[in-house]
């Protein structure tokens, strides 16, 4: 992939981040923190932990049976999933609208906007933490769903050693359930949590992550949202000053 745009959207986001900081948003969530209902994140994280160990005998058999999936409507939904998740597509759909929303004057917009990034900036980061901590081989690496903890990873370049999670599913799912949660009003926006689903399997599909991997991605990523959300709900408003 060219690395001009991967660049480009990396300086978008650093601004936006930056311009946040000033106006006091991160100020504001970390006053929240100490009103934020922690239990139930940390009974998540090791339900979600629980289910990820206990799915591991489980890898090779499940990543066979999508591998065979056929037919134009698996398809649509591995195409439509790569799409979403491929590389940077999702950086550049969240920084346009939310240059959109602050070149329109809408604050709702830009609120839920920034939301997004920093939802998927928040699970990308954990992500790549766990990546080089855990260092597990990659299914085409062909040493198999146990293969963990490869030092010799930290050494090259070779990505075959990052497989757990996945970090395109990650980020697609913590954008997806952040606008989710936004939305929680309205029970149709649930729907939209098949997006991550579709990207886990086109992720599978490729040959280049467990079930596992991607399942801890989508758990993680749902995490990473309603974190963020439930710091701007939780006590009073999260309020930042205008530029």
């Amino acid at each position: 992939m060219n690395s001009a745009p991967k660049l480009a959207v990396i300086l978008c986001v650093a601004f936006i981040v930056v311009r946040e900081a000033r106006r006091g948003y991160f100020a504001a969530l970390c006053q929240q923190f100490p009103a934020l209902k922690r239990r139930p994140f940390l009974d998540g994280f090791l339900v979600l932990l629980a289910l990820t160990v206990t799915g591991l005998p489980f890898d090779p058999f499940l990543l066979e049976r999508v591998q065979a999936l056929s037919g134009p409507f698996w398809k649509a939904v591995i195409e439509t999933g790569g799409f979403a998740g491929r590389h940077i597509h999702p950086w550049v759909m969240a920084v346009g609208f939310w240059a959109l929303a602050v070149l329109m004057r809408r604050a709702p917009a830009e609120r839920l906007a920034r939301g997004i990034l920093f939802s998927g900036a928040l699970a990308s980061l954990l992500t790549q933490a766990l990546k080089f901590l855990l260092l597990r081989a990659r299914p085409f690496g062909q040493e198999g769903a146990w293969s963990f903890l490869n030092i010799s990873g930290l050494l090259g370049d070779s990505r075959v050693y990052q497989s757990f999670p996945s970090g395109d599913v990650v980020v697609v799912a913590g954008m997806i359930f952040y606008l989710v949660l936004f939305l929680s009003r309205f029970k149709a926006a649930w729907i939209l949590a098949l997006l991550p689903a579709a990207t886990a399997m086109s992720r599978i599909n490729a040959d280049k992550h467990w079930p596992t991997d991607t399942l801890f991605a989508i758990g993680l990523g749902l995490m990473t949202a309603a974190l963020i959300r439930g710091l701007e709900v939780s006590g009073t408003p999260v309020r930042v000053e205008k530029t």
